[in-house]
């Protein structure tokens, strides 16, 4: 049989595109202010703790939670989005390792100087539960639904604790968080 007019009868198979995180911050769900957690927790690192004693000032000592942000381009647009993929990178401080890696919930918009001052609400309920124990320098997966993403928007995220003891977590450089789209 003919492949058609310029065709090569073989299927490219789908495509994966990943995206850097556009806002990658922590803050304590009291007084939020991404510039107190990075500090209480370390430069470029953010804390998902249920009770973070680091947190400076405040009594009882907060949760903190970590937001990241993915601006997705029109790269998929049209197409069949087969697999979501957060990662992260717990990072290599002492405190690091933590029983739970925490839940991952959809939040309302946020940019970077709204998270001094407001938490972003949780939406629905979690998109992914906790992925167990996670020790220093793990890349934790949450495979997320694929109807978590619409090409051309921005998608909100926010990393909950499920533990008492938190994990901290990487929020620049190589390790940075990051979200890969699957499609075809």
């Amino acid at each position: 049989g003919s492949a058609g007019a310029g065709g090569t009868g073989v299927d490219a198979g789908p495509t994966t595109k990943t995206y850097p995180a556009a806002i990658a911050e922590c803050i304590a769900l009291v007084n939020p202010d991404p510039d107190v957690c990075e500090t209480a927790t370390g430069t470029g690192q953010m804390a998902v703790d249920l009770v973070n004693s680091a947190i400076p000032l405040t009594s009882p000592d907060p949760e903190t939670a970590a937001f990241v942000s993915f601006q997705l381009d029109n790269a998929f647009a049209g197409k069949q989005v087969l697999s979501v993929t957060l990662e992260i990178t717990v990072s290599n401080g002492t405190n690091a390792n933590a029983p739970a890696s925490g839940a991952v919930w959809e939040v309302g918009p946020f940019t970077l100087a709204s998270l001094s001052g407001t938490e972003p609400a949780k939406q629905r309920s979690s998109l992914v539960p906790s992925q167990g124990a996670v020790t220093q320098l793990q890349v934790v997966s949450w495979t997320l639904p694929n109807a978590s993403v619409t090409a051309g928007q921005t998608l909100y995220l926010g990393v909950f604790t499920t533990a008492m003891d938190g994990v901290d977590y990487t929020a620049t450089g190589a390790d940075a968080p990051t979200l890969t789209v699957q499609y075809q």
